[in-house]
């Protein structure tokens, strides 16, 4: 059966993958647009839109590899890795109630219902991106994307529903990112 969600959320990923090799084939500085379609969104989310930005006093190499690893202790999830545009992306992370060690309502507000929080009821599709900018020798400019989109289990019957970040993903990985990339 298709589903068009899936082919759509593939076409984003494949175009948005295209642009970066193109970008780096060129040798273009400017980061590249990361689009992904999400549960709920009627359109495309530009994640580097919508990054929380961070000034880390540190060179890029460092922040980069900081944020792998503190992407890793928190159990998020990475898809990609682009070392040298310095890019760190998963566009489809599903989860039910918790990622790693945090609840989704701590990072996810997607609204309420008769029931309470959906985000303890419905399955999130969350996509995640970190890029790392050198503006300077020892410093980084660091964005950190979180968006996402809510489905119900109970199926089709239910309309799909957007999310936003609450902060706390990102304000907790700015933070282990700023510290791993000091040691």
């Amino acid at each position: 059966m298709f589903d068009s969600r899936n082919h759509l959320r593939g076409l984003l990923i494949a175009t948005s993958i295209a642009s970066i090799a193109g970008s780096v084939a060129a040798g273009a500085q400017s980061s590249p647009h990361l689009a992904v379609g999400l549960p709920g969104f009627s359109t495309a989310i530009v994640l580097d839109s919508v990054a929380s930005m961070y000034t880390i006093a540190a060179p890029r190499k460092a922040v980069f590899g900081a944020a792998v690893q503190s992407l890793q202790e928190l159990d998020v999830p990475i898809e990609a890795v682009d070392a040298n545009r310095g890019i760190i992306v998963n566009t489809s992370i599903v989860k039910m109630h918790r990622l790693g060690k945090m609840r989704l309502t701590q990072i996810m507000s997607c609204g309420t219902n008769i029931t309470g929080l959906i985000a303890d009821q419905f399955r999130l599709t969350m996509a995640v991106a970190v890029i790392a900018d050198s503006i300077g020798p020892a410093e980084t400019k660091l964005r950190i994307a979180l968006a996402g989109g809510a489905e119900s289990v109970d199926g089709a019957s239910k309309p799909s529903v957007m999310c936003s970040t609450t902060g706390v993903l990102e304000e907790r990985l700015a933070k282990l990112i700023e510290a791993k990339s000091k040691s």
